[in-house]
Parts: structure tokens; sequence; C-alpha cells
């Protein structure tokens, strides 16, 4: 069917074509019944002959209706009418930018003004999980009173179906912005892909933010960032080409420059995390203008919005929450120019807890590229590695003078400390069952931090050998030692015993009288891991604001008294140890990890992916009916609740708040879902509707409540507290009344059954060694008791079987290697001869959680891994200024 004026697809007229391209000819149309122009753009009659393609365009179409924003295009409908299949969608008038941008270069303002809209649109996409694959001049519209529009939202996915959108089908671009030949759209598309899209891997939303900075580049400058005489060169220039910041306008801002710099870092993990923080970095004053702001104008940063703290990382000047104190002597200086640069060190994906040489000559750091933990030395000149020791060893220190490396060994308890000399040897055992040690800056003793079964201890060691001083003891856990540089205080980790994700504390304790003070309470939920002394009076530590830790982190620096960090630089996850190595250098580690759902088969391997790409999924539960899971995945941006239909694939977002929301499970009467929230500053019990519409706070617990699951009946929510003052399992109400005690002391992750009304729940014994309680819901009455070994996070982890009566729970083989086994729980009986192995984890993932259906016992699972690897960043301002003057 040929359309023209006059012609009618569904309840639209045609009144005039508008454009042509790759996945066909668009024209203005009149919808009589609501008055008002639209766009139909008439789709290839391929579409319409293959009906897999057909039905995966429906599905991805219906998804890309549901965007509402004022800065997307909208989709109306699919329309079929006379074998023409088309596209109803929003009418923009106005140009589009590549036309605006033959007439040269935006003014910053402007160009600031279009940037900040475009990133609202790409946000409030990238929340319901769409990415948009095209992002270009061509597929950004200017309506005349300076609304943007981003069009053809999506639709790159929608028309290819495949979750990589390479060279080969880029003749399926859907722009439509105006006629063009079909080589000028590819080559168009192929100078704003990212490097990963070009070479045909799987793209996310950071495929987004490159291209975003590939437009904001164009903007700024009037010229394509990449260009080639074919998609061959431009392709090849998107993959090798020097991004050249210094054609940008000598006013850019500084803060602009570095927004663009890790918009456009060609590594992934690397690259701004989400889109979000672009939004809120373009509002910042400092988008505006580089004048230093007056003392009398000091500004309060938010917690809840730290991302929009980055905005003042290239403005000079540091601001406390009080308005009065301005850390002159560190930050009056001109702005940055340019952005810190990060080297990699170690490229086996295993490496880290790395430490480098005082003389800057070697780093030294754990790594099981082959197979065992040991320590490797890595001479910095020539780039050469060597392994220093011969396993199972980690967390190396070298000593100030450069000459010796302390390390931990596996043992038969624990791990013991052991030294040896730089240039290798036998190594000498120091001290016996330790966490970690940290040289003093004379070199002469080692801070040594222990975790007992019930207690944590700091003790003091001789470098050479010899009786041990306690300094203190307290019952939280000690992790990251660090030394103020004069010697006289220590600075480390203090977190909750139990596997709780309430509030991290930073604690210095003086080390001549065992004084404590904590300088800094992390937010609830919050992952803080390394921390470290910048000076006698100030430290900086790494955070993230997701439990999960892999999400983007922020190095943050805090001059001791004050009540405000102030960021400093960005990682794309916690780095598990970090050491200032002189003037604006930090080594760092970092990890990258990905978790996805499988669904178990007849064996008892990993099975089959449920859902994929560079995301964390995990924690599932299944609905009563068994047709669907709930889980909790970092897709968005924030850890949310999403919903995947097991036959079809249909994912679904069901809560959008900007707190993290996880560990989900669904009511008996698949009402309802219960999760863990801390929206209300810190973790507690939620409830809603089982959409996630109507969401409620069931306990209020003031420190830290977690796994949530739910009688047969829907008269009982059972949970963790890891409130002090009755650490345990509880019980409550579902309207947060009579709440009572369950078990009490170092419980967690309970598991309720329906069909017996038992709970299962994990008791730590001690770091390896968990111990599975069952006792009655009722009155708490002991049923059995399982133990097992795990080095998991999620020790004994557990789900029932339909019946009630037989325990599926996460534990270690005798290997090590994470082992999902089937139990049935008999009361007085030990059944542990007839514990068989479900699923095993394989060499490239990791069994984390899982949920059993209750209809068939089917099980998913989420399972994944990690890469770790040593980082060098140079040019962060303010930090190791001691070191300098130290050396001077």
């Amino acid at each position: 069917m040929v359309l023209v004026k006059g012609s009618r697809v569904g309840p639209f007229e045609i009144l005039s074509p508008i454009g042509a391209g790759g996945m066909g000819e668009v024209f203005r149309a009149h919808d009589a019944r609501l008055n008002r122009d639209v766009a139909i753009k008439v789709l290839p009659p391929e579409f319409a002959q293959d009906k897999e393609r057909l039905a995966r365009f429906r599905r991805e179409a219906q998804v890309l209706a549901s965007l509402s924003h004022p800065n997307i295009a909208a989709i109306f409908g699919l329309e079929e009418s006379s074998g023409v299949l088309a596209l109803a969608l929003e009418l923009v008038e106005g140009e589009d930018l590549s036309e605006r941008l033959t007439r040269g270069p935006i003014p910053i303002d402007d160009a600031i003004d279009i940037a900040r809209q475009i990133a609202e649109g790409l946000e409030a996409a990238h929340e319901k999980g769409i990415v948009h694959r095209d992002l270009k001049p061509a597929n950004v519209k200017l309506t005349g009173d300076g609304v943007v529009k981003i069009l053809d939202f999506g639709l790159a996915r929608a028309s290819d179906g495949d979750p990589v959108t390479n060279a080969s089908s880029l003749a399926n671009s859907p722009t439509m912005a105006r006629p063009m030949t079909d080589a000028g759209m590819i080559l168009g598309t192929a100078a704003y892909m990212s490097p990963e899209q070009a070479r045909g891997k799987t793209v996310d939303k950071r495929s987004d933010i490159w291209s975003y900075g590939v437009v904001l580049y164009e903007l700024l400058t009037g010229r394509r960032l990449f260009a080639g005489d074919t998609v061959t060169d431009t392709l090849a220039a998107v993959l090798r080409q020097e991004v050249d910041l210094h054609a940008l306008p000598a006013e850019t801002p500084a803060s602009l420059r570095s927004l663009l710099a890790r918009c456009l870092n060609r590594d992934p993990k690397q690259r701004l995390r989400d889109i979000g923080e672009a939004r809120v970095a373009l509002h910042a004053p400092s988008m505006i203008s580089d004048v230093a702001i007056s003392t009398d104008g000091l500004t309060t940063a938010s917690r809840s919005s730290w991302p929009a703290r980055l905005a003042w990382f290239g403005a000079g000047l540091l601001l406390s929450a009080g308005g009065s104190f301005l850390l002159a002597h560190r930050f009056m200086r001109p702005a940055v120019s340019r952005p810190p640069v990060v080297r990699t060190l170690t490229y086996s994906g295993t490496s880290g807890d790395a430490s480098m040489s005082r003389d800057g000559k070697f780093v030294a750091f754990s790594s099981t590229r082959d197979g065992t933990s040991r320590i490797w030395l890595k001479q910095l000149a020539t780039g050469e590695e060597v392994a220093l020791t011969a396993g199972n060893d980690a967390n190396p220190r070298i000593s100030p003078d450069s000459s010796t490396v302390v390390f931990v060994r596996a043992a038969e308890v624990g791990v013991d400390l052991y030294r040896v000399p730089l240039v290798g040897g036998e190594p000498r055992r120091l001290a016996r069952n330790v966490g970690g040690a940290e040289w003093s800056p004379d070199g002469k003793r080692l801070a040594v931090g222990r975790n007992l079964a019930k207690t944590s201890e700091i003790v003091f060691t001789p470098a050479e050998g010899g009786e041990e001083k306690r300094l203190i003891q307290q019952e939280d856990v000690v992790r990251g030692l660090s030394w103020s540089p004069d010697g006289q205080n220590l600075l480390f980790v203090s977190f909750p015993r139990s596997n709780s994700i309430s509030s991290t504390k930073l604690r210095v304790v003086d080390v001549s009288t065992g004084a404590r003070r904590d300088v800094y309470r992390a937010p609830a939920g919050s992952v803080v891991r390394a921390a470290r002394w910048d000076g006698n009076d100030a430290i900086i530590f790494a955070w993230a604001p997701s439990p999960a830790g892999h999400d983007e982190a922020l190095l943050e620096y805090l001059v001791l008294g004050s009540p405000t960090p102030v960021p400093l630089f960005s990682f794309t996850s916690v780095p598990q140890r970090m050491e200032v190595v002189g003037e604006g250098s930090l080594l760092f580690d970092q990890v990258s990890a990905h978790q996805n759902l499988f669904e178990t088969g007849a064996s008892v391997s990993i099975g089959r992916a449920l859902t994929s790409g560079p995301t964390l999924d995990r924690q599932p539960s299944f609905s009563p009916d068994g047709k669907r899971v709930v889980f909790t995945s970092d897709r968005s941006g924030s850890l949310d609740l999403w919903s995947l239909e097991i036959a079809t694939g249909a994912l679904r977002r069901l809560t959008f708040d900007a707190a993290s929301d996880w560990d989900p499970h669904w009511s008996p009467d698949g009402k309802h879902l219960l999760w863990s929230s801390n929206r209300s500053g810190h973790f507690e019990i939620w409830m809603a509707d089982q959409d996630g519409s109507g969401a409620r706070q069931v306990t209020s617990d003031g420190i830290d409540a977690e796994n949530p699951t739910m009688s047969a009946d829907g008269s009982w929510i059972v949970f963790t507290s890891s409130n002090p003052s009755g650490r345990g399992i509880w019980k409550i109400r579902p309207d947060g009344t009579s709440r009572t005690k369950v078990l009490v002391g170092n419980f967690v992750l309970p598991e309720l059954a329906s069909g017996s009304g038992w709970i299962a729940a994990v008791e730590i014994l001690d770091t390896f060694t968990s111990r599975i309680h069952v006792v009655a819901l009722a009155d708490s009455s002991p049923i059995a008791r399982l133990t097992m070994v795990s080095r998991n996070p999620n020790p004994g982890r557990s789900r029932w079987m339909a019946d009630g009566r037989t325990l599926v729970f996460f534990a270690d083989d005798e290997k090590g290697k994470g082992v999902l086994y089937r139990q049935p729980v008999i009361p007085g009986t030990n059944t542990d001869a007839q514990r068989t192995v479900v699923a095993v984890s394989d060499e490239q993932r990791g069994i984390e959680s899982f949920a059993v259906s209750p209809t068939d016992g089917r099980i998913v699972l989420s399972a994944g891994g990690t890469e770790r690897d040593v980082f060098l960043a140079t040019g962060i301002p303010g930090i190791g200024e001691s070191l300098r003057k130290e050396n001077r």
C-alpha cells in the first residue's frame, strides 16, 4: 500500500511526508479523535513478514510506550491497516540538533541547558531499564520554546531485538529526523557509538552515557568528535582516537570538562555510572562560572544527594556543612583543568590488596591468577611481575624502609601473619590468627587486627616478632587499620558483627592510651571498606550508597572535627584497600561484579540464563503460583525490586524510590510483597501490593531490619534485627504491632515454611562456620539443627520446599566450592547423611542466593563472578600533601 495525502492508517489520516530512513518512511498525520497531528512511521514490510521479529517488536514497543517524560517524544501506539505496519508517534516541531549545529557551536549556557534536558530524559528511561542505543544530534529536537525532545528512544533495540547493535546492523538505524542516504545515516550512527557497541559487545545504559558525551562535545565545539570517510574509518576513530578536551572553548567550566572526561572514558567500568549524576552536575553553580565563591555563601551538602557534590570537584573550594569552615590552606587554588588520570597496573582480574614501596619502585599485591593465592611483586619501571610467596597468601604490606613485606597465610584456624624480604626468601611467622596488619611509620612494630568469635581486638606486635600487646577490644568487627603519619593514632573501620548493613563507623584510637572516638558514621546501608590518614588531622575514605558495594563509590576528605566530608574522586566500586602514595596519587583496587538469574535443570549445573548483562540481579523469590520471581537489581542505577515472568522473560520494575530496596519476599497469598528498604533513613521492613504500589513501613527497628518472610495465614512477618538491644530473629504483625522475640543472639536470614510453620535461621558461630536452627513459629521451640561451613556473604541462606519439611540451603563443600544442598528436616533427628547436592558453582559463576518454586520445586539461582585489579590514580587534588612536605 502506497501512502499519499488522504490515505488512512487506522484512525490516522495522512497529511504529508516528513522523511525517510533505515526503518521506513515518516508522515505527518491527523488524529481526528483527539484533534491533533502525529508522526506516522511506516515500518519495512519485512517486519510484518517475520512473526518472531514482529512479536518481539510489539513487546519492546509496549515498554517504550510506558515512557512518559517531557524530554522524550512519546509513542502513542502500533497500528496495522491494509498490510501497513506503523508506529504513531508524538509530532515534534522544530529543528534537530544536527541541523542547528550546521550553524556552528552552541553557546555554553545554552549547551548546558540542552545537555541537562537530554540527561533528564535519559535518566527517566534508564530507570525503566530502557537504553536508547542510537543517541546523536539527529535524534534530538529543539522545540520553539526551548524544550528538548529525544526521538526514537529504544527503537534501535526494538527493531533489532538483540542486545547488541553492531556495525553489521547499522542499516536498521531508526533515525528519521530528515531525508538522508543510507550511507550517510550509517556513518552518522557510527560516530556516536560507544566503543563496546562498535566492537559488537553487549551494551547497557553506560553506552548511552558515552554517546551523550559525544553529543555534548559536539554542542560545545560545533564539530564531530569522531569522523571518517567510511564507516570503518569512523569506528576506528571511536576505538582509538584520543579524546581532545583542549578543543573545547577556553571558557568551558572545569567541572564541565571533568564531566565530559568521565562520560568519554573508553572503559565502561571507569565511565560515569549513572546519567543522573550528569543531570545533577549540570544544575550545579560551578557549571555556570568558575569564579570562587565567597566564604559567606557556603552551601550545605546533603548525604542523600551525594552525586551532586561531584560538581564541586573542579571548583577549587571545599565547603563545610555549617557554612563556617573553609579549607583554605588546601584548596584555595585555580580550578583543575584536567581530571585525574587512572592507570591500570594489573590485568589478571584476580589482583588486589596492593601496597607500594616508599621509593615508588615496587607494588606488592595478592593474586589468584594461577589458581593459588600468592603475593606478587611488580617492578613499576619495567612492568615485570613475579610471585614472591608460595601461597595461600594475601594482604601484603611493604615496610617503610622498602625492605620487607608482611602478609597473611591460611592456617588450620584462620590466618597467620608472616614477613619475607622484598628480594625473596623463606617467610617467617610473626603472629597467629590475625585479620590484617599495618606497619607503624617508624617500621618498628605492626598494628594487627584480630576478629574472634564474639569480640575483635587490635594488638601491637614487634616487627621482628615477640610478645604482643593489646591496644583495644570491642564487639564490633575491626577492618582497615591505618596509622597517622606521626604514629600517635590508629584509624580503622568498625562495623556490626552480624551480617547487618547498619551504619559503619570510622574510629580513631590513641595508641598510647587506647582512648577511642568515632570520627564519622556512614549513612545506614552504605558500604565503607577503605579509609586512610592524609596528614595528622585529616582522613580520606571510600564509600558507596548501595549495600551491594559494586555501584559507583566516592572518595571523600574529612578534616577531623569537621561535620561534613567533601568529595574528591569517583570509583566504579568501593575499593577493598587504598593507599596514598604521593601528592595527588592514590593506589587502590576495584571489583567489577555481575550477577544474573539462572534456572536449574535436571543436572547440578547453574542452568539456563533468565537475565543477562553487567547487572547485579540477586535475591530471587518465587510468586505462589510459580510463574514469576521478584528480585533485586541495580539495573535502574539504584537497588530496586523487579518482577520477571519465567515463561516470557518479561521484566517489570516494581519500586522507584532512590533508596535501596532489596531482599524481597512474596506473601503466601500472592497479594503483597515484603522487602527491606532504607528509604526512612535506615533499613526497615516494608510491605506493598504485589505490583509495588501502596508501600508502607511495617517495622520501627531503628537500626537495621532485614530478611522478611511471612506465615501461611499472613498473620506474622518474621525478620532479622541488628538492633543491639535485641539482636536476632523477631516476628511482628503486618500492621506493625505485637513485636515478639523468636531467637536472640547472632542469628540472621530467617525463612518460614508455610506448610509446617517452622522457621529456619542461621546462627553465625565464627568466620567460617554457621549453624541453621529450625524452630517453631508459635513458641520458638527447637525442631532441629544443621551445621555447615560457608565463606559466602550469605552463609546458610535457606529456602523451604513446598512440603515445609525439606530445606535447601547454601554452604561450601569439602573443597571450598559454593554448593546448594537439599536436606530433610525431621524433629530430633540428625539427617546430615541424607544431604544431597542440588547445584554447584562453576569456575565462572558462584552461587549467591536462590529461590525455590512452591509449586514444583524448580530453583532459580543468582550467580555471577567478579574481576578485581589494581589501579593508580594521579592528579587527585588535595591528597598526599603531607608526603610532599615529608620528602622535601
